[in-house]
């Protein structure tokens, strides 16, 4: 009878711990089950707002296409991005339902500022006994052809005043075109300008003047930069990960010497 009773006691357990393993492994797969369904797919990328810029300039600061899947860390970093855009007074991106389940469309939405911007600036210089009145202006365009390309005209003189000795006048102007993707790559950063420089230098016994035009070129492949900068961000991220490990596992050791 006692070997009966204790045969079914063990049973009884084996079976109970058959049952809880059926649970886990069911509430397992229920998860992983739940997780593959919430992953979304992009199935596009729409721009709204951009009256005068193309929408693929805009696109470009969101490292993601349609046919990737879904990564709202990087929509973040997109938003950084276009944050700091100085054609765009604001901009917002938001989801979309797809097409179909599963889908979703990535809605970028941009407040436009006018492309046109203005610089001047005027002061009184005093330079190898010359008194001089100095007026600068510079416009810019920062929204070329819609792609975020940048044309600016720079003309900067001195005008002498007073009765000194020495009269120095002097008159600068440069044209320049700044390309950040050339070629619509983000490899490469174009940079050109045109200038001319006149000058007229009358002393009370010699005088002198010099006219140059000036005219150059550089381009620059801005890859190994951006892998750079993305590397000391892996190593800044890392450290401030191990930092709050550390935190959480010895909470006391840090209050003590806050």
């Amino acid at each position: 009878m006692r070997l009966n009773t204790l045969f079914s006691k063990v049973i009884r357990g084996f079976a109970v711990r058959i049952a809880l393993a059926i649970m886990v492994f069911s509430m397992q797969s229920y998860v992983w089950a739940t997780d593959n369904d919430t992953a979304l797919t992009i199935e596009d990328i729409v721009c709204t707002g951009n009256a005068s810029t193309d929408c693929e300039f805009i696109r470009d600061h969101v490292f993601l296409s349609a046919g990737d899947l879904l990564n709202e860390d990087e929509l973040q970093n997109a938003k950084i991005r276009l944050g700091v855009v100085p054609n765009f007074s604001t901009s917002e991106i938001r989801l979309k339902k797809g097409s179909e389940r599963g889908k979703v469309i990535v809605e970028i939405e941009v407040h436009e500022r006018s492309p046109l911007a203005t610089e001047t600036s005027f002061g009184t210089a005093f330079q190898n006994s010359s008194l001089s009145q100095r007026l600068a202006g510079k416009v810019s365009h920062q929204n070329l052809f819609g792609k975020g390309k940048r044309a600016d005209f720079l003309v900067d003189s001195k005008i002498p005043i007073g009765s000194s000795e020495h009269r120095l006048q002097a008159f600068h102007s440069r044209l320049q075109y700044l390309d950040p993707h050339l070629f619509d790559s983000k490899k490469y950063f174009l940079s050109t300008g045109i200038g001319y420089t006149a000058e007229n230098s009358i002393w009370p016994s010699v005088s002198y003047s010099r006219h140059e035009l000036e005219a150059d070129v550089f381009l620059t492949l801005i890859f190994w930069l951006v892998a750079m900068a993305d590397a000391a961000r892996t190593e800044t991220l890392s450290a401030f990960r191990h930092q709050d490990d550390l935190v959480g596992r010895w909470p006391t050791v840090f209050k003590a010497g806050s």
